[in-house]
């Protein structure tokens, strides 16, 4: 965060620098949520938006369990 407000020449970094290390703490033990979906969904959507996902170079997420 200092680089960030270095490099934008923000002023108030030792201000808030408390607050964004409480946040930063807060944080400490999040975890991705995970997801699932029907292999048969996925292979729906790749049929029909395959071409739309590879344009776009898009990818499932990596957090998504196909069942």
């Amino acid at each position: 965060m200092r680089t960030i407000y270095l490099k934008l020449n923000l002023p108030g970094f030792e201000e808030s620098k408390s607050s964004f290390e409480e946040y930063i703490n807060s944080m400490k033990d999040y975890k991705k949520n995970k997801h699932t979906i029907e292999k048969e969904t996925i292979d729906k959507v790749i049929k029909n938006w395959g071409f739309s996902m590879a344009e776009w170079n898009y990818d499932l997420p990596g957090n998504m369990e196909i069942i």
